[in-house]
């Protein structure tokens, strides 16, 4: 059976949940036991968010035409990428294997899931402003568990990869070619662009043409920021975005909308190996220790003023540890491998004649130009010499090169490949503060990975491009589940003192969906039919471990046996 996978199977001993077995009928007709205790809890979170009532509400159907709701459905659809994702067509298969009324309510049955209804409720969705839906959604889920205020947002995008040929319609995001950041070029791809909070509780998300540029993107989400974000998030949000962000343009705009922002200066711009020097030389620079998140690396800072375009901003110039670490590698490598290659060039030249002296010098000059030679970390020298021959004077170049390498250069790109400049506008925060935040750009990148591992995007076999785009809002929306589900663990754990543990016995620093999902996945939910229809339901017993994750995520036992209204 596949992990994850609910199954039916005779009643196990010991499953009393909250009954005794006398309190049980005496004489049942038939007994059933799902395996779908991480599912109920996946169901359970998003009741208290009010995911389903959010989207029937903002969703344009009609209760009379429609035996279950569009919300009903997306739910079913999100529960099952979250437990085991598979195609659309698997669905109804999946969830003859879960007592679909302890999850949706009564009444509710495998068929009301197939692949058909799933397709009407995708275009529903698509229809109805995904992307205002799930920001709507985000928002609302924040505020009914009540987490902290974020104090960062992190900007970040990725492509999810297709197989297959698509028609292109005017409507949906289009599978197109683009950069592909799964190392797939050949396979078209959609680009999704996820804002986050600093807990990795999604913010918002974009799902764009697979050939739309980071650049492109991230301009637009600023541009967006600028028009609807609140006065009071624009005094307490700082957006942290990779050096994508960084353009004249959008650096001008975040200034001119007072969005506060933090992103890496691109080592193309020639101002990021001017600001470097100029601090090399100069700069005055704070006590060398680690960040918060990241004990093994050490970080001293110095900031200057700088200017992008018309906007006036900070420069943080940071000097990493490992950044050191590898720019002395790089310079025991490099020095080695630039000689070689000169002493080749050298030994060339003292077998290459010239007709005359201004050619050889004209020669020489211009390979003495080249980037290898005038940026190089060697000194080269030559003197053009005249030789007597039977056809004739001709001349050619002698070149040395000098036995050390030039000590300028090398401790000025030691310097550069040791360091990293970071630009913003906030004027609150220090610069170490900055650097924290940007740090944490982390949180981003690893909803983009849970979105291509656990809660993968499997083989839809759907051609058309809005149910697809739809589709992928509803990955991202089990991303916010999971989300939430950890972030309420580990809200809990600083206030209860206790963590989940690993299958090994060791206690993880901060409980996580993931070990929640291994832990809860054993709960059984039973029902005992009776001959005359009637139907009980019982849980297994559970373990320590499990009673203590369902503490953790705010969950009653009970809800395993409970028909969800509604």
């Amino acid at each position: 059976m596949d992990h994850g996978q609910s199954e039916r199977r005779t009643i196990p001993e010991g499953a009393t949940g909250e009954s005794t077995r006398a309190e049980r009928p005496a004489a049942p007709s038939k007994i059933l036991a799902y395996r779908m205790g991480f599912a109920v809890a996946a169901a359970a979170m998003a009741e208290r968010i009010g995911l389903v009532a959010y989207l029937n509400t903002h969703l344009d159907w009609d209760a009379r035409q429609c035996k279950v709701s569009p919300g009903t459905r997306l739910l079913a659809l999100i529960i099952a990428i979250m437990v085991d994702p598979r195609a659309l067509y698997r669905l109804e298969e999946f969830y003859h294997d879960q007592d679909c009324a302890v999850l949706f309510g009564a009444e509710r049955h495998a068929a009301d899931f197939n692949d058909d209804a799933i397709g009407r409720a995708l275009l529903k969705l698509f229809e109805s402003q995904c992307g205002q839906i799930y920001s709507g959604i985000c928002r609302q889920a924040v505020d009914r568990r009540a987490l902290p205020a974020t104090t960062s947002a992190h900007v970040d995008t990725t492509s999810v990869t297709f197989q297959g040929a698509y028609a292109h319609p005017d409507a949906g995001a289009r599978p197109l070619r683009g950069y592909n950041k799964d190392g797939h070029p050949e396979s078209v791809q959609l680009v999704t662009g996820l804002v986050t909070r600093d807990d990795g509780v999604p913010w918002s998300v974009d799902v764009m043409d697979g050939n739309t540029s980071d650049a492109t993107w991230t301009a637009m989400v600023f541009q967006q920021m600028g028009l609807t974000l609140p006065d009071v998030l624009r005094a307490q949000v700082l957006f942290v975005a990779d050096s994508k962000m960084v353009s004249e343009a959008t650096v001008e705009d975040c200034c001119a909308a007072n969005i506060a922002f933090v992103s890496r200066l691109p080592n193309t711009f020639g101002l990021e190996r001017q600001t470097k020097e100029t601090v090399r030389t100069a700069g005055q620079w704070d006590a060398d220790r680690p960040v918060s998140g990241d004990r093994r690396t050490r970080y001293r800072v110095c900031e200057i003023p700088g200017v992008i375009g018309q906007a006036a901003v900070r420069f943080v110039v940071v000097h990493s540890s490992a950044l050191a670490a590898k720019a002395q590698h790089w310079e025991e490598t490099q020095t080695v491998r630039e000689a070689q290659a000169l002493d080749q060039q050298i030994a060339h030249w003292g077998l290459q004649r010239f007709a005359c002296a201004d050619d050889a010098q004209h020669a020489w000059q211009t390979w003495q130009a080249t980037k290898a030679v005038a940026q190089g970390l060697w000194a080269i020298e030559g003197t053009i010499l005249e030789e007597d021959t039977p056809e004739g004077p001709q001349w050619r170049v002698q070149a040395t090169r000098a036995e050390t390498p030039r000590a300028d250069r090398i401790a000025a790109e030691r310097f550069r490949r040791s360091t990293f400049i970071l630009v913003s506008n906030d004027p609150r925060r220090s610069a170490r503060d900055l650097l924290t935040a940007y740090k944490r750009q982390y949180v981003n990148e690893q909803d983009h990975a849970m979105v291509k591992g656990p809660l993968q995007v499997v083989p839809l076999y759907l051609k058309d491009t809005k149910k697809i785009t739809a589709y992928v809002y509803c990955v991202y929306l089990a991303l916010l589940l999971w989300r939430s589900m950890q972030a309420v663990m580990r809200q809990n754990q600083a206030r209860l003192g206790f963590t989940l543990p690993y299958p090994n016995g060791a206690l993880q620093p901060a409980p996580t969906t993931k070990r929640l999902k291994e832990i809860l996945h054993p709960i059984q939910v039973i029902q005992w039919h009776e001959s005359t229809g009637e139907i009980h339901r019982y849980r297994s017993d559970l373990s320590l471990v499990q009673r203590q994750a369902l503490v953790l995520l705010g969950m009653n036992s009970d809800r395993f046996t409970q028909i969800p209204s509604g």
